[in-house]
């Protein structure tokens, strides 16, 4: 195994000034470290010590620039896009920092050519290379990212150079996975295994937590050269392309192409999945004490399929398609256009301070009922986005949109008007990409339809007789695809059991059951009326 700590402790003038820089980093100002950190590893690669000293130098950075950079990626990571400049500031200098540690360790491995210090440190510094480069894709990842051209090419370029080498399943120290060794086929494979988790499409929350398991599923996976046996089931890579992993039917028989064998991870996680579904905890069988058991989970059921098996099937086909789909954002404006008239409190819980009084009277005659639809959103303020349709299948679109317009949620409630009708459906934001021309691409999934807009309150002890009822949304059944009637209440209002009030044309007392859906402006629950 090795070492990092056997390279000798610097001793030139060059490598005491570079390990003098380094300790005084000052970790609690992020910004002005790293400038200090980014510096510091520019000049080494232009001036550098000797190559066993700089490596002792890079190894002694890690911890503090793992730091710093989490810090900073909480910044952009899961934010709305498009981002803001202090947002993409943050996500540049991120993977500038990691892509500067990887050019710093292949750095080493050039000048360290015929060191016999350096060769013995050969699988260390490739599995450094990867799991650097491996970070700038995870940043992709968080900040919901198309992966910037050619970044798949060096990341299957260092692991083809420690398989060439015959050091792919060397084992190595390394501090900052949470197995604490680890080889460069599993840190390799643990990107793999991100990738495969469809990141586009999951919370802040579940994304960390892939992350973290991905580290720890690596261990059961395998990156070979495919046989005839492989068959054309699960994924691949193609060292030669700028791409991540592929279903292997889409590999061509090339000698770049490799297989990425999942075979002994199927049975750990249905072994994992028993296990919670017994009731031991996620920390317990160590997918860490941040998830609930429902969550892990239902996470780890998401996965099985991508991770274990092969692509999942999608439940309706997509077809490419065109034209422009408004839509609503705002809860306001959500209710004003699938009801087709804004939410006005029942009588019983009317109450007028003295300024809304006088904006009633002042504002009493700049509002028509009966103008059209579209002028009264104008003069109320409910303006309409506009995204341009890709594709579409049975129960969502495909989209795409400049960025000029407004910031936009993962897992956002929206309304949308589909083409054709002026009917406006409920839908939410299943996946968010902003793509490197600048646009913004998205999928939007169509809840069952159409919604009725209610008005709705909690109840208890506290509960004023007046209390301001907010808007929600009654959403259907269909039985076909076993979707129960359900009940669109503000985000965080969830708790199975639970009973709230909705008032209709008269205020019942429902009862929220399972959680269907959620996001940062919703919760989607099954209900029973309460008797």
């Amino acid at each position: 195994m090795n070492h990092p700590h056997s390279v000798p402790a610097p001793l030139s003038p060059e490598a005491a000034h570079y390990r003098e820089v380094l300790a005084g980093v000052p970790v609690t100002n992020v910004p002005l470290a790293c400038d200090t950190l980014e510096q510091l590893l520019r000049t080494m690669q232009h001036a550098p010590p000797s190559a066993g000293e700089y490596l002792a130098l890079l190894e002694s950075a890690r911890e503090s620039l793992a730091f710093l950079l989490d810090t900073l990626s909480s910044r952009y990571a899961g934010k709305p896009l498009p981002a803001t400049e202090a947002e993409a500031a943050a996500f540049t200098r991120t993977t500038s920092l990691w892509r500067l540690m990887a050019d710093s360790y292949a750095r080493v491995a050039q000048l360290g050519s015929g060191v016999p210090e350096i060769q013995g440190e050969l699988a260390l510094i490739c599995q450094r290379c990867i799991y650097y480069t491996g970070q700038v894709l995870v940043e992709y990842y968080r900040a919901r990212r198309e992966i910037a051209s050619g970044l798949w090419l060096e990341l299957h370029g260092y692991f083809d150079t420690a398989d060439e080498w015959g050091l792919a399943t060397e084992s190595v120290a390394d501090s900052t996975s949470v197995t604490q060794t680890t080889t460069c086929a599993h840190t390799y494979a643990a990107v793999l295994l991100v990738s495969l988790g469809n990141p586009a499409a999951r919370t802040p929350r579940e994304l960390a937590w892939i992350i973290r398991w991905a580290q720890l599923m690596a261990n059961y996976t395998l990156v070979v050269r495919p046989d005839e046996e492989a068959g054309g089931r699960g994924y691949g890579v193609d060292l030669m392309r700028d791409d991540g992993p592929l279903p292997v039917d889409h590999l061509s028989a090339t000698h770049s192409a490799r297989l990425f064998d999942t075979t002994a991870l199927g049975e750990t996680v249905k072994q994992l999945f028993t296990r919670l579904k017994a009731g031991e905890s996620p920390a317990a069988i160590g997918l860490g004490d941040d998830c609930s058991p429902a969550g892990a989970s239902r996470l780890l059921l998401r996965l099985y399929r991508p991770w274990c098996l092969a692509a999942m099937p999608r439940r309706f086909e997509r077809n490419r398609a065109s034209g422009i789909l408004p839509v609503a954002y705002s809860m306001d404006c959500i209710y004003f256009h699938v009801t087709g008239g804004d939410f006005t409190q029942p009588q019983h819980t009317r109450t007028y301070s003295r300024m809304d009084a006088d904006m009633l009277w002042t504002y009493r005659n700049q509002m028509d009922p009966t103008q059209p639809l579209h002028v009264r959103a104008t003069e109320l303020g409910y303006a309409l986005d506009t995204w341009n349709i890709v594709d579409q299948s049975l129960n969502g679109f495909r989209v795409v949109r400049n960025a000029a317009g407004p910031r936009v949620e993962y897992g956002q409630l929206v309304a949308l008007k589909f083409p054709g009708t002026d009917q406006f459906l409920l839908g939410h934001i299943t996946w968010l990409v902003a793509q490197n021309n600048g646009e913004l691409e998205a999928g939007i999934q169509v809840m069952p339809g159409p919604a009725k807009g209610v008005g709705v309150r909690p109840t208890g002890l506290g509960v004023s007789q007046n209390e301001q009822y907010t808007r929600g949304f009654f959403v259907p059944p269909v039985t076909a695809l076993k979707e129960p009637i359900s009940i669109i209440v503000p985000n965080g209002w969830h708790q199975t059991g639970r009973t709230i009030e909705v008032f209709t044309d008269r205020p019942v007392l429902a009862r929220l059951g399972e959680l269907i859906s959620r996001g940062p402006n919703f919760d989607r629950c099954a209900f029973s009326l309460a008797t």
